[in-house]
C-alpha cells in the first residue's frame, strides 16, 4: 500500500481563478432570503457600499530576511513570449428549457443553504481558528492558526454572493498575522494551497487591495522556504529559524506533491505584483522534475518519494496519481494555461504524464452493469524493469477526470477529453454503487483485461478470485468491489470538480444529475449538530438515531473551500465563473480585435465572398460558377483569403473570447454583419488553414461560426430578415456551421432550418403571380425561381443532400472520420475502411 497523508488540492475555480482562465461573467446569484438586488454578482459584490477594511502589517517583515542562498544571481523572468492562442474550454451552451431551469435553481439554493448554515457554526463556534469541530461545536487550529476555513472559503463566499459574510471575513484576513505561527514548523504545501491560494483567488474576484498586500507578505514567507543551497523548498520550514535567513537544510526525502504543487500560487504572485522572484523559484524547481521525467521508471511519471536535497526526482518505485503525487500532475496543465503556452515545457510535461498514465495507471473495472468507465490504480516499478499493476482506487484521484479532461480542451486532444469523462463518470459511479451514496476513501476493483478494454462483460468467477486475495473484503460490499480499504469520506472535493468541468467543457447534464445525487448522499450522511462531519464508514448504513457514532468530529476547510463551492457552481448558470482559455479582462489583442470587428470590415467579407457573382438574379439561385470558387477555389482562392483575413483570424484566436465574448465584441447589428461574422468564422479559416493546420478550424473557429450561427437564427436573421430569407446565396451559410459540427443535435436542427428553405421555395413556385404587395427582395426572388423553378429545386435539394450526407457520417460514427488525422485522433477499423472506400471528406473543408 503506497503512503497517502492527506493530500489537499487547490480547487480549479480558485486555481483557475488565479490565473484567469475561469472569471466571472454576470450572474444573479439568489440570497438566503430572495434573490440579490442587483443583476451582476460583479457589480453587487464589489460596488456599492461597503465598511472600510484596514489593513494591518504583519509583525515581522519577511522581506527584509537577509538570506544565503537567495536571491540568485540571475532570475528568470515571466515569459514574454506567450502561444497565438489556446483552444476554448467552456461548452457553447445554448437556451435552457425553462423547466430545466427551475430544477436547477432548486438545487443551487440547496447547495447555498448548507453552505450558509455552515459557515455560521464555523462563526458562532470557531471563529479565527483553522477548523470547526462540528460536533461538539468546539475548533481547532492545525496549519499555523492563519484561520484555515476562513481563508479557504473567502472566494466562495465572494461566489456564492454573500457580500456580508465576505466583507467581515475580509476584514480578519486584513489584518492576519505571517509573523506568528501557532505551530513551530510551517507545512509549505499547505500554506501555499490554503492561504496563499485562496488569498489570490479572493483577490482575482474582488480586487481588494488589503488582499494583495497580504498575498505579498505571506509569499516572502514561502520565498524564505526556498533558501537553501540548491534553491529548491523545505517540506516543513523551522519558522523561527527562517527569520533568520541563515539557509535551511532539506530533508532527505519528500512527497513528490508538495513541492510539486506550489508553482500556480507563486506564479500568479508574480503575476499581479511584476516581480518575477516567485516565479522564479519555483521555475527552477519545476525544471528539474521536467529535467528527469522521462528517466523514471516509469517514464513520463514521477515515483512518490523524491529527494530534493540530492536533486533526485527519478529513483523511487512506486507510483501514483493519488495521495502525495496527486497534485504535482493537476498543476501542469494549469500551469500551461497561467502562462499562456508561454513556457511550453507544461505542455510536453502534461503530454508526456497522460501517455504514461494511460499506459500505466488507467484501468476499466469489471463492473456487473458493464459501465465503460475508467478509473486510475497504483504502479511499482523494479530497478529491473519490471512493472506490477495494482487496481486500488482512492478519492484523492478523483481529481484526474477533470484534469485530462482539460488538459484535451487545452492541447486539442478530444481523445483525452473522452477519457477524462470516462475517469469522472467511474468516480461519480463508485459514489453511486454503495448504499450510502458516498464515495469510500480507498478501496479495489478488478480490472478488465486488457485493462482498457472496449468490451468488459461481468465474470462472476474473476471476481471472486479477486475477492479471495483481499483480506479486507466485506459481504457489505458492492457486487464489483473487492475491498474499502479506508471506509471513510472525508468531505473531499475531487469527484465533484471533475463532474463540475466536465458539464462545463461538454455541456452534458448527465454530470449535474450526477453530481445531484451525490449532493444528497454526501449532506444526509454528513450532517450533524453544528455542520456537517467527515464520515468514519460510508459501507454500512447507519439509520439516524445511531448515525451520529459514525460521524468524525471534524469538517475540512476545503467543504467550503472546494465541495461546497463546486456542488454551487455545477448548479449555476454556465456564465457564472466562465471558462474560457484565456482571461477575458481585455487584453491588447482583445483591444485590437475591437479595431478590427468593424462593420466595414465585415462587410468587407462579404464583398470579398459575393464579388463573382454577375448579377443580383445570383444572389437567389447562385450558379454552378459560384459554387465552384466557394467549394474548389484552389490555391490561388486560398491565398486571397489568407492575404486579407488571416491576420483577423489570428486576432480571434490570440483574443481567447468565447462565442458570446465574441459577439458582445463585434455587436452585429444588421442581417449582412451577421453574415460577414459567420463567413469570417465558418469558411475563411477553410480556406486559411489546410492539412494539418485545420486543427485550429476544427477546434477554434467552429465552436465559434456555430455559437454566432445559432445566436443568428435565435434572432430570426436567416429566415425573417427579407435580404436574407430570399437571397439563398446569403440564407444558406446560416446553416453550414451546423453541419460542420460533431453534435448530432445540431444536424437535426440543421436539417429543420434547410427543410424550412425548401418549403419558402415551394411557397413561391406555388404563387401563379408575383405579390405586388411583397418587399422587393421576395418579389425579386419569385421572378428568379419562376424562370427557371428547375435550377431552384435543384440547389434547395442540393442543400438538403449536402445535409444528410454530412448527418449520415455523424450518426454512423459519431465524428468525422476525416478530421481524425488533423486532430490526433486514431482511426478505427471501420473509419480507416470508410476513408479508403471513398466515403465523403467535402474536400476536408
Amino acid at each position: 500500500m503506497l503512503p497517502s497523508p492527506r493530500r489537499y488540492v487547490r480547487s480549479i475555480v480558485g486555481g483557475l481563478t488565479l490565473f484567469g482562465i475561469i472569471y466571472y461573467v454576470l450572474a444573479t446569484v439568489p440570497q438566503t432570503r430572495g434573490p440579490a438586488p442587483h443583476p451582476s454578482l460583479e457589480r453587487f459584490m464589489n460596488e456599492g457600499p461597503a465598511p472600510p477594511i484596514v489593513f494591518k502589517k504583519s509583525s515581522f517583515d519577511w522581506s527584509q530576511v537577509q538570506h544565503t542562498y537567495l536571491p540568485p544571481d540571475e532570475v528568470t523572468p515571466l515569459p514574454a513570449d506567450q502561444a497565438r492562442a489556446l483552444p476554448s474550454v467552456q461548452h457553447i451552451f445554448g437556451p435552457e428549457a425553462p423547466q430545466a431551469a427551475r430544477v436547477r435553481e432548486k438545487r443551487r439554493a440547496a447547495v447555498r443553504r448548507v453552505f450558509h448554515d455552515d459557515w455560521h457554526n464555523y462563526k458562532k463556534f470557531a471563529w479565527k481558528m483553522d477548523a470547526l469541530n462540528p460536533k461538539s461545536g468546539t475548533a481547532k487550529n492545525q496549519f499555523s492558526g492563519w484561520m484555515a476555513t476562513l481563508v479557504d472559503g473567502l472566494d466562495a463566499l465572494w461566489m456564492l454572493g454573500l457580500k456580508d459574510e465576505f466583507e467581515e471575513a475580509l476584514a480578519v484576513v486584513a489584518e492576519l498575522d505571517f509573523g506568528k505561527s501557532t505551530d513551530a514548523r510551517v507545512n509549505i504545501f499547505e500554506t501555499t494551497i490554503r492561504y496563499l491560494g485562496g488569498i489570490l483567488a479572493a483577490y482575482d474576484l474582488s480586487k481588494r487591495e488589503a488582499l494583495l498586500k497580504k498575498a505579498v507578505e505571506l509569499g516572502d514567507m514561502l520565498y524564505s522556504a526556498f533558501d537553501t543551497k540548491h534553491l529548491f523548498p523545505v517540506d516543513f520550514m523551522q519558522f523561527e529559524s527562517g527569520k533568520l535567513g541563515k539557509g535551511l537544510s532539506l530533508e532527505a526525502w519528500v512527497v513528490s506533491a508538495s513541492p510539486g504543487t506550489l508553482s500556480l500560487e507563486m506564479t500568479r504572485l508574480s503575476q499581479v505584483t511584476g516581480d518575477p522572484k516567485y516565479y522564479d523559484v519555483t521555475n527552477r524547481l519545476m525544471e528539474l522534475f521536467r529535467d528527469q521525467q522521462n528517466a523514471t521508471r516509469i517514464p513520463g511519471l514521477w515515483p512518490v518519494w523524491i529527494s530534493l536535497a540530492d536533486r533526485d526526482t527519478k529513483s523511487r518505485e512506486e507510483f501514483t496519481l493519488g495521495g502525495s503525487a496527486d497534485s504535482l500532475y493537476e498543476y501542469l496543465p494549469k500551469m500551461h494555461a497561467l502562462l499562456g503556452g508561454g513556457n511550453p515545457m507544461y505542455a510536453d510535461m502534461t503530454k508526456d504524464f497522460l501517455a504514461a498514465a494511460k499506459k500505466e495507471l488507467f484501468f476499466r473495472p469489471m463492473l456487473p452493469g458493464g459501465e465503460d468507465v475508467l478509473l486510475s490504480g497504483n504502479a511499482k516499478a523494479t530497478a529491473s524493469g519490471e512493472t506490477t499493476f495494482d487496481p486500488e482506487s482512492e478519492h484523492l484521484t478523483c481529481f484526474i477526470g477533470g484534469t485530462v479532461a482539460l488538459a484535451g480542451k487545452l492541447l486539442v486532444s478530444p481523445e483525452d477529453v473522452a477519457v477524462g469523462g470516462k475517469l469522472a463518470r467511474g468516480c461519480a459511479h463508485v459514489y453511486h454503487a454503495f448504499a450510502s451514496g458516498v464515495m469510500p476513501e480507498r478501496f479495489n476493483t478488478v480490472p478488465c483485461e486488457p485493462r482498457l478494454a472496449d468490451t468488459c462483460p461481468w465474470d462472476e468467477k474473476r471476481w471472486e478470485e479477486g475477492i479471495e486475495t483481499r483480506r479486507e473484503y466485506k459481504d457489505t460490499l458492492p457486487k464489483g468491489f473487492t475491498t474499502a480499504k479506508d471506509p471513510r469520506y472525508l468531505l473531499r472535493p475531487e469527484a465533484i470538480e471533475s463532474l463540475f468541468l466536465l458539464y462545463r467543457m461538454t455541456g452534458d447534464t448527465e454530470y449535474q444529475e450526477s453530481a445531484w445525487k451525490m449532493f444528497e448522499s454526501i449532506e444526509k450522511h454528513s450532517r450533524t449538530t453544528h455542520g456537517h462531519a467527515a464520515i468514519l464508514d460510508v459501507v454500512t448504513v447507519y439509520d439516524e438515531g445511531s448515525r451520529q457514532q459514525n460521524l468524525d468530529d471534524y469538517m475540512e476547510s476545503f467543504w467550503f473551500g472546494e465541495t461546497l463551492k463546486y456542488f454551487y457552481l455545477i448548479f449555476s448558470p454556465p456564465d457564472l465563473i466562465t471558462s474560457p482559455a484565456k482571461q477575458t479582462t481585455p487584453s491588447s489583442s482583445t483591444m485590437a480585435l475591437d479595431k478590427v470587428l468593424t462593420p466595414d470590415f465585415l462587410k468587407s467579407v462579404r464583398d470579398f465572398w459575393y464579388e463573382h457573382l454577375p448579377s443580383d438574379d445570383d444572389l437567389v439561385i447562385p450558379g454552378q460558377v459560384a459554387h465552384q470558387r466557394w467549394y474548389a477555389g484552389g490555391a490561388e482562392f486560398d491565398k486571397a483569403c489568407l492575404t486579407q483575413f488571416e491576420p483577423a483570424l489570428d486576432a480571434i484566436q490570440a483574443s481567447g473570447l468565447d462565442g458570446a465574448g465574441l459577439l458582445r465584441l463585434a455587436r452585429p447589428t444588421t442581417p449582412c454583419s451577421w453574415l460577414g461574422l459567420v463567413l469570417l468564422l465558418d469558411q475563411m479559416p477553410r480556406n486559411c488553414y489546410r492539412g494539418a493546420a485545420a486543427r485550429v478550424v476544427f477546434s477554434v473557429f467552429d465552436p465559434l461560426a456555430l455559437a454566432v450561427a445559432q445566436a443568428a437564427v435565435a434572432a430570426g436573421v436567416p429566415h425573417e430578415a427579407p435580404e436574407m430569407r430570399w437571397q439563398l446565396a446569403f440564407r444558406t451559410w446560416f446553416y453550414l456551421p451546423y453541419e460542420h459540427t460533431e453534435d448530432a443535435a445540431m444536424h437535426d436542427e440543421c436539417r429543420r432550418q434547410c427543410e424550412g428553405l425548401a418549403r419558402d421555395v415551394e411557397a413561391l413556385l406555388a404563387e401563379e403571380e408575383e405579390d405586388e404587395g411583397a418587399d422587393a427582395y421576395r418579389r425579386r426572388a419569385w421572378r428568379v425561381v419562376h424562370r427557371d423553378p428547375k435550377a431552384a429545386r435543384a440547389l434547395v435539394q442540393a442543400q438538403l443532400d449536402f445535409a444528410r450526407r454530412h448527418e449520415d457520417i455523424i450518426k454512423q460514427f459519431g465524428r468525422y472520420p476525416h478530421r481524425n488525422e488533423a486532430l490526433g485522433r486514431e482511426s478505427t477499423a471501420e473509419e480507416k475502411a470508410f476513408l479508403e472506400g471513398g466515403g465523403d471528406t467535402f474536400q476536408s473543408k
